[in-house]
């Protein structure tokens, strides 16, 4: 880069040689573009989905939409316990003979007060106009304790890495919170089987459990350490969107 020296005399009198570096603005245009490119980007309650507030967060290169929930919908079979009266989701693949045996409800999970649960969704471009969230590897659920720490549910569906398996549906939209949206509402009402529940069956009884009523299934809040029924599982990804919790 061209160099250019000057003299320059301070208030006492004294001498100094400065140095000047003159880089041209093209260059100093390109690396704030790197800059822009790499720093992250998170907007929080950037908008909001049946009382959940959701945002925005961009961090290597790549956009991630979430949703901070309140509840999650667990579409599955239901085992009743020896008093017919608390409920408990009995998560297996759908067959005939299962149908038979176990009733299936759409029953309604709250989020325990001390849990921050995060539904995010990776978002790519798809042809300059169009976004897509894939079926796969796109979507994860994640649960955080006080501390930001990140945890694994004790759900099927459900890879160590907090990604989830929806099935397949289309996520491709003409804008990005479209496209999240699609997939918060493939989330929504999947139902769950036995898949990738890695002898968490004790555990997803205790956490998601539920009393019958006349009319209904109410949630019954579960108030102890749900840490201790969760896998602790940190990913780059869930580090990272632990600044929105």
């Amino acid at each position: 880069m061209p160099e250019k020296k000057e003299l320059v005399m301070l208030d006492d009198g004294t001498t100094v040689l400065r140095v000047i570096n003159e880089y041209p603005k093209r260059i100093i245009e390109d690396v704030l573009k790197d800059i822009a490119k790499s720093a992250p980007v998170h907007f929080d309650r950037a908008f909001e989905v049946n009382g959940c507030f959701g945002g925005i967060m961009k961090f290597n290169s790549e956009t991630f939409f979430y949703l901070k929930l309140k509840t999650v919908k667990i579409s599955s079979y239901y085992e009743l316990d020896e008093t017919k009266s608390l409920v408990a989701p009995k998560f297996l693949p759908k067959t005939e003979e299962n149908d038979k045996k176990y009733p299936t409800m759409p029953a309604v999970w709250a989020v325990p007060q001390s849990m921050s649960l995060m539904f995010a969704a990776r978002i790519y471009p798809v042809d300059g106009i169009r976004y897509m969230t894939k079926p796969s590897e796109s979507c994860f659920l994640i649960a955080y304790d006080s501390s930001k720490r990140a945890y694994r549910l004790p759900l099927p569906n459900l890879y160590e890495n907090l990604s989830m398996c929806m099935g397949d549906f289309n996520g491709v939209d003409n804008s990005q919170l479209g496209s999240f949206l699609k997939a918060y509402g493939q989330f929504d009402i999947s139902p769950w089987n036995a898949d990738l529940l890695g002898g968490k069956e004790d555990s997803a009884k205790q956490l998601f459990l539920f009393k019958m009523t006349d009319s209904d299934v109410e949630c019954i809040p579960y108030t102890g350490d749900w840490t201790q029924l969760c896998n602790k599982c940190a990913t780059n990804i869930s580090t990272s969107l632990s600044q929105a919790v």
